[in-house]
């Protein structure tokens, strides 16, 4: 609690306190003190480090950061599938994140030209498709 700007407690130089405006003044703290508690008492607050993925051409690399964002986005039944595709994009750096920008780059021309249907590959609107793709991409040769 911070420090009162009243005393409370009189010292020989001072004129004797009101004790109405004592009372006021612990009040008024109080109230401060509890404006700025977390409402609600049982709420969690946790920030979670998610792991970024650097378009390692590693099998194991990309398996465990596709486990680490599976893991978090399981616990969070919360979020929607275009949410966790969102929040994983945003952990792409690198060659990973050059090659997403470009995934997005060809849905977005195929869209346009109203050749989404005939493409060999679906555009990316979900977390499991995005895994996938990363696998296909970033697995290195004879990986399995």
């Amino acid at each position: 609690m911070p420090p009162r700007k009243y005393p409370l407690a009189v010292d020989s130089d001072s004129i004797a306190s009101n004790p109405i405006q004592d009372l006021a003044c612990v009040l008024h703290e109080l109230l401060r003190a509890l404006q700025h508690q977390n409402p609600n008492p049982f709420r969690l607050d946790t920030r979670i480090q998610l792991p970024n993925f650097l378009g390692q051409s590693n099998g194991e690399v990309v398996d465990s950061w596709i486990c680490s964002l599976s893991t978090y986005f399981n616990t969070c039944p919360d979020l929607t599938e275009a949410r966790n595709l969102h929040i994983a994009a945003l952990q792409l750096e690198g060659l990973a994140q050059t090659w997403w920008d470009t995934e997005k780059e060809k849905t977005t021309f195929m869209i346009e030209l109203g050749d989404v249907g005939s493409s060999t590959t679906p555009p990316i609107k979900r977390w499991d498709q995005l895994f996938e793709a990363l696998r296909n991409r970033f697995y290195p040769p004879g990986y399995i």
